[in-house]
């Protein structure tokens, strides 16, 4: 079962709330624990910068403690449950992107260039021998079973004057992506947002770089 489909649609729409979020602490990393209190397991540290989903009831916004789900792969995932490290992390940790005040400056740059959806010469996955799944051999982001209708052609970045390198790979899978971005800094590294889909297959898509290059790519959607 996909990400998307953890949680019924009544309980998210009514009682959670689902943010792309980071942590932000003196030590530059955060603790993640198994129980929402503070003598329970530690099963992971995320360093400060890192992203994830995070999620609150609506019902209870004085929780201390947010659970919390963090991609294993920094830059795939198919959006299965053993994709993630499901934990919680004090609320006093965690900084949602809507919080984050948005990048004024000029030194740094993103721009995804889009071009038509070509299946020719495409390795195409079916379900049930009817509907799209997966193109060479890649998860679709961007539609419910239906072909896409664009594609990313290529990603230019630029950071300091200098263009940072983007592997086909990390954008091959990527379809119906919109251009309206924001963009976050953090420290020396810089947080890239958008929202995609053709109407049905909604995702988001958050990069993290820095001048050394792409440091995460999350994909997904936990709404």
């Amino acid at each position: 079962m996909r990400l998307l489909l953890l949680i019924p649609f009544l309980i998210s729409f009514q009682f959670l709330v689902s943010q792309v979020a980071t942590v932000q602490d003196p030590d530059g990393w955060t603790n993640v624990r198994s129980e929402a209190t503070l003598d329970s397991e530690v099963i992971y540290r995320v360093k400060e910068g890192y992203l994830f989903w995070t999620e609150y009831e609506i019902v209870d916004e004085n929780a201390e403690w947010l659970l919390v789900f963090i991609p294993l792969d920094k830059f795939t995932t198919k959006g299965y449950e053993s994709d993630f490290i499901t934990g919680f992390i004090h609320k006093s940790r965690v900084v949602s992107l809507t919080e984050l005040e948005k990048y004024k400056g000029d030194d740094f740059s993103f721009e995804y260039s889009i071009q038509e959806f070509d299946p020719s010469g495409r390795t195409i996955t079916y379900e049930k021998g009817e509907w799209p799944i997966a193109i060479d051999g890649k998860f679709i982001w961007g539609t419910d079973g239906i072909y896409p209708n664009e594609e990313v052609k290529s990603i230019k970045i630029q950071l300091g004057g200098k263009s940072i390198p983007v592997p086909e790979d990390l954008y091959n899978d990527l379809f119906e992506v919109r251009k309206d971005l924001s963009i976050y800094k953090i420290n020396d590294q810089f947080i890239v947002y958008n929202w995609n889909s053709d109407g049905a297959g909604y995702y988001e898509l958050a990069w993290l770089i820095s001048e050394k290059g792409i440091i995460q790519r999350l994909v997904g959607s936990r709404y």
